[in-house]
């Protein structure tokens, strides 16, 4: 869960740098870091029936 929750942060940091600034190569990899952290602990938080823990179904 504490992994879902800080690549959440992040990548809502990250989108709103992207709208503001635009993102140097660096940023845009540690954007795409941050989805793939988030969808890696969706399907473990999913595969323990445990999506209530995020807000999820």
């Amino acid at each position: 869960m504490a992994r879902y929750q800080v690549g959440s942060f992040r990548t809502a940091q990250l989108s709103d740098w992207l709208y503001r600034y635009g993102l140097t190569d660096a940023d845009f990899e540690s954007l795409e870091f941050w989805q793939d952290t988030m969808r890696e602990a969706h399907a473990t938080l999913a595969a323990a029936g445990r999506l209530d823990l995020i807000g999820g179904a």
